[in-house]
């Protein structure tokens, strides 16, 4: 069965490749028609804390000043707080997600973690609604081609490290059944991958790695009990 498709060359790597591809325009597509729709709230909602003037490694303007804006809801709300009557906060103290900025430094809270950045790395200048909105237009026309960049780029070397992951635990578990090569079980698990993860982009559907891993595993047999006479 030389002409079977599992013993064309290079066709797990085409089927990734396609894959990769089609996410990436997927999640491009997807996330930049997100920040077009949402740009005009947040330009609107950063009104309330423009002008920033940042001088010497802290917030020179606006003064001893407090704003701050709750969004989502009771359950799951993200504060963005401006505080320039203060350096700096009590980093425990912050239990709510969101962003806060004293005058010193800015506090990304999440559920797990708090990072903390000093405004001295922004370097000095005033940021005002003009140039935020400016970068709003920037975003709205670049977005597009970084998210598929940066998606190409991850899907890829995470698709291929699965792969490889895969292909070495089912062929150790081939060897036990069948003499078979690499090549084939590589072939096979390119593209069930290929099948399941583009199932998983496209539909939200969960398959777990145990899932895909029995799913790979039949069909490993499948197809090797079908070519048991076959070499690879």
């Amino acid at each position: 069965m030389k002409n079977f498709l599992l013993d064309k060359k290079f066709i797990g790597a085409i089927a990734v490749f396609v894959y990769v591809i089609c996410a990436s325009v997927y999640f491009s597509q997807t996330m930049s028609d997100a920040i077009v729709q949402y740009s005009p709230v947040v330009a609107k909602e950063m009104k309330a804390f423009l002008p920033i003037t940042v001088a010497n490694g802290e917030i020179v303007e606006p003064k001893n000043t407090v704003i701050k804006r709750s969004y989502g809801d009771a359950t799951s709300s993200f504060d963005v707080v401006l505080d320039t009557r203060v350096n700096e906060f009590d980093a425990s103290s912050l239990k709510n997600q969101g962003l806060y900025i004293s005058r010193k430094y800015i506090y990304g809270v999440q559920k797990l973690k708090t990072e903390i950045r000093s405004i001295s790395e922004l370097g000095d200048g005033t940021l005002d609604s003009e140039k935020f909105n400016g970068f709003i237009e920037f975003l709205n026309a670049n977005a597009g081609k970084y998210i598929f960049a940066i998606s190409f780029v991850i899907l890829f070397f995470v698709s291929v490290i699965a792969i490889l992951f895969y292909t070495i635990v089912m062929h150790w578990l081939m060897a036990m059944l069948f003499k078979v090569g690499f090549a084939r079980t590589l072939r096979i698990n390119s593209l069930a991958y290929v099948a399941i993860a583009a199932l998983k982009t496209f539909t939200a559907i969960n398959i777990s790695i145990l899932l895909t891993l029995v799913i790979m595993l039949a069909l490993n047999v499948g197809v090797n009990n079908v070519l048991k006479d076959e070499t690879a």
